[in-house]
């Protein structure tokens, strides 16, 4: 690529002048991506390895903060707005979530009850500690290739935020179930998206997992629904 030819990063409405040299290492590597989505990989960090490059984020309570692979809690975080996801809502009636996600959940819930969908917590907040045998224990049973695909290291998990829940079971055949049906159709009108889907996985860095549930609020969920987008792809899009 000439000098000439490097200004066609600037079509892009996601473009940034300062990172020019990586959109130009990316393209040489992937050069059947179009410029759009070679800025947008970019933007996003994926011209880095996942678990490098990592930002400690500071501002972690905003219902917009984004945990993976390349942004992380501090060791010291805490929330004092968790409350309690009571019986019939959740599995043991212990689990936590954030207040601005409790009522819309209650709400998501209830709603599908009317449509004869059963839906009920079975993981929600979690601490760094719990996060981190959580990881190990994966290595442990399944090894560190799909605990890197389905668990994420201590302070890189959405569900440390509290806005994140699992719903029903951690299976592969949820995906086939009436209430994945449901949630694919209605969820995000509660302000809940489904945060790993299916063949987005080279973005989010985890395996498709139809079951995590993430809070985002109605506004940006419809968004993201609509234009079938990951969260990672809409922070570059619309920010």
């Amino acid at each position: 690529m000439n000098k000439k030819e490097e200004n066609i990063f600037l079509v892009s409405p996601y473009y940034n002048k300062d990172h020019l040299d990586r959109y130009n290492d990316y393209y040489k590597n992937n050069p059947n991506y179009t410029i759009d989505e070679i800025v947008l990989y970019v933007e996003i960090g994926l011209d880095k390895e996942f678990y490098t490059n990592i930002t400690e984020l500071k501002d972690y309570k905003s219902i917009i903060t984004i945990v993976n692979k390349y942004n992380k809690l501090p060791e010291n975080y805490s929330f004092d707005d968790l409350v309690t996801i009571d019986k019939p809502y959740s599995n043991d009636g212990k689990k936590l979530i954030r207040k601005v996600a409790y009522d819309s959940l209650i709400e998501m819930i209830n709603e599908a009850k009317k449509d004869d969908i059963d839906l009920i917590v079975i993981s929600s907040y979690r601490t760094n500690e719990y996060q981190d045998n959580l990881f190990y224990n994966s290595i442990k049973n399944n090894g560190l290739k799909h605990a890197l695909m389905y668990s994420a290291k201590k302070g890189h998990s959405e569900h440390q935020l509290g806005l994140a829940i699992d719903l029903n079971t951690v299976e592969d055949n949820f995906q086939y179930t009436k209430e994945y049906k449901w949630l694919k159709d209605n969820s995000y009108k509660y302000g809940f998206i489904e945060r790993y889907p299916k063949n987005k996985e080279f973005i989010t860095g985890y395996g498709y997992e139809p079951w995590h549930y993430r809070y985002l609020g109605k506004d940006i969920s419809i968004i993201i629904h609509n234009d079938n987008i990951t969260f990672e792809e809409y922070l570059v899009k619309y920010s």
